[in-house]
C-alpha cells in the first residue's frame, strides 16, 4: 500500500507539472505573440510626434537634437522588431540576405540606449558647468559624436552577422554557422550584453545621478548668472529666458526618462546575470516566460518616451498640443505665436518671482 500511494502521489504531482508548464508555456506564446503590436500601436506614433514636436520648437540646440535622434532610432527599433517578428510568425522566406539583415533590431536598440548616454552627459554640462556648456557641447560635436557611435556599433553587429549567420535550406530560419556557434553563444552573448545594456545603464545611472545633486545647487546661481548677462537689455533677457525654459525642460525630460529607462531594462539585467539552464521542465518553463518579460519591458522602453516628455515638461507638452492646433499652411506663423505668447507669459511669471 505504501509503495502504490507512493507512486500515484508522484504520479499526480507529474501530471500538475505537466500542466503547469504547459500553462506558462501557453502564456509565454501568447505574450510573444501580441506584446510588440500593442508597443508598436503606442510607440511608434508617439516617437514620431516626439521628432515633430521637438523640431518645430523654436531653437535648435544640442539636447533637441539628441532628443530627435533617440527618437528615431526607437522608432526604427520598434519597426525593425516588428517585421522580424511578423516574419518569422508567418515562416515568410527570408534568405541569406534576411538573416544577416536581422542585426538591424539590435543595433539600432544599442543606439537607442547610447543616444540616452549622450543626453544625459550633455545635461550633465549643461547642469554642472553651464558657463563652459557652450565651449564644451557644441552642434557639430555633437553630430560628430553620433557619427562616429553610430560607425562603432555598425562594423561589429553588421560583420558579425555577415559572417557568421545565414539560413538553412529552407529560407526561413535564420542560424548560425557550426564553427562561430561557441563564439556566438558564450562570446557575443555577453559582448552584447554590455554593448547594449549593462554599459549604457551604468552610465546613464551615474550622470542622472550627478544631474540631480547638481540641480539642487546651481538652479539659484544659475538664473542669477543668465539674468546679469542680460545686463537690462530687454530683448537679449526674453531670450535668455526661453532658453532657460527650455533647457529646464529638456533636463525634467531627461531624468524621467533616465529614471524609467533604468526601471524597465532591470528585469534584462536580472535575467543575464540570474538565468541558469536546467533540466527540470517546470523551472525552463519559468525562466522561457520570464525571459519574455524582460523583452516586453526592454522593448517598451523605446516606446514610452513621448509620453514621460508630455506628462513632465510643460514646454514640450505645450508645444505639442500648439502643433496639433496649427493648420499645415500657417504652421509656421502660429507656431511663432504660441512660442511668442509661452515666452511672454514666462517673462511676466518670473518678474513677479513665480515659478512655471
Amino acid at each position: 500500500m505504501t509503495s502504490t500511494t507512493t507512486f500515484s502521489n508522484g504520479s499526480d504531482l507529474s501530471e500538475n507539472w505537466d500542466s503547469e508548464v504547459l500553462r506558462l508555456n501557453a502564456l509565454t506564446g501568447d505574450i510573444k505573440s501580441i506584446y510588440l503590436w500593442v508597443v508598436f500601436g503606442i510607440g511608434f506614433p508617439g516617437n514620431i510626434f516626439c521628432i515633430l514636436t521637438v523640431l518645430t520648437m523654436q531653437q535648435m540646440t544640442t539636447a533637441t537634437f539628441f532628443v530627435s535622434l533617440l527618437a528615431f532610432y526607437d522608432a526604427c527599433t520598434l519597426t525593425v522588431k516588428l517585421v522580424y517578428h511578423q516574419l518569422g510568425k508567418h515562416q515568410v522566406y527570408l534568405g541569406s540576405m534576411g538573416c544577416k539583415m536581422a542585426f538591424l533590431s539590435n543595433f539600432f536598440s544599442a543606439q537607442a540606449n547610447w543616444v540616452l548616454v549622450f543626453i544625459c552627459a550633455e545635461r550633465f554640462v549643461a547642469v554642472c558647468f553651464p558657463l563652459k556648456k557652450a565651449y564644451i557641447v557644441t552642434k557639430r560635436r555633437s553630430y560628430v559624436c553620433s557619427a562616429v557611435m553610430f560607425i562603432a556599433l555598425l562594423i561589429p553587429f553588421a560583420l558579425l552577422y555577415v559572417f557568421m549567420r545565414d539560413s538553412d535550406p529552407s529560407g526561413r530560419h535564420c542560424g548560425t554557422f557550426e564553427e562561430y556557434v561557441q563564439f556566438w553563444i558564450h562570446g557575443w552573448y555577453w559582448i552584447n550584453s554590455f554593448i547594449y545594456l549593462f554599459i549604457p545603464l551604468f552610465c546613464i545611472v551615474i550622470l542622472t545621478a550627478f544631474i540631480i545633486r547638481g540641480l539642487t545647487r546651481s538652479r539659484v546661481d544659475r538664473r542669477s548668472i543668465m539674468r546679469t548677462s542680460s545686463k537690462g537689455e530687454h530683448g537679449n533677457r526674453r531670450l535668455m529666458v526661453e532658453v532657460e525654459r527650455l533647457e529646464r525642460s529638456i533636463t525634467v525630460m531627461l531624468i524621467m526618462a533616465a529614471l524609467i529607462f533604468t526601471i524597465l531594462l532591470l528585469p534584462s539585467c536580472v535575467f543575464l546575470l540570474a538565468f541558469t539552464d536546467s533540466e527540470n521542465p517546470l523551472v525552463r518553463a519559468r525562466w522561457r516566460l520570464f525571459d519574455q518579460i524582460q523583452y516586453v519591458f526592454s522593448d517598451s522602453s523605446h516606446a514610452v518616451n513621448f509620453f514621460l516628455y508630455f506628462f513632465s515638461a510643460q514646454r514640450f507638452r505645450n508645444q505639442f498640443l500648439c502643433l496639433l492646433t496649427c493648420r499645415t499652411r500657417r504652421l509656421t506663423n502660429q507656431r511663432h505665436r504660441c512660442t511668442e505668447s509661452g515666452v511672454t507669459k514666462y517673462s511676466i511669471a518670473l518678474s513677479r518671482g513665480e515659478e512655471t
